[in-house]
């Protein structure tokens, strides 16, 4: 009787480790740091545009590059979390959400 639960919970078990979205490599690219409003206003933040024209979310950002209004050049170096933000609008395309690694003003 216990055989019966164990080998699906075991397959299940396998299966939620082998489905994860958590990316460990850390990727490089330049792009532009753009401060897109106050989130409570609908804005969506901070956010980098990469060249590529992908837009990720940096869940932590350097105090120092938050600065209202800013558009400035930046080479990152981050990773994935498996997270996506979700900006107000429904049809607003969502964006990664990432964890910089290292980030410098070029």
């Amino acid at each position: 009787m216990l055989k019966k639960f164990i080998v699906p919970f075991l397959f299940v078990i396998t299966l939620s480790f082998g489905c994860s979205k958590h990316i460990d490599a850390i990727l490089s690219a330049r792009g532009e740091l753009i401060d897109g409003g106050i989130p409570a206003a609908d804005g969506a933040g901070y956010y980098i545009r990469l060249d590529s024209n992908e837009e990720l979310k940096p869940e932590n950002l350097p105090d120092s590059l938050q600065i209202p209004t800013i558009r400035a050049r930046v080479e990152v170096s981050y990773q994935y979390t498996g997270r996506n933000y979700r900006l107000s609008c429904g049809s607003c395309p969502g964006m990664a959400v990432v964890h910089i690694v290292k980030i410098r003003r070029i």
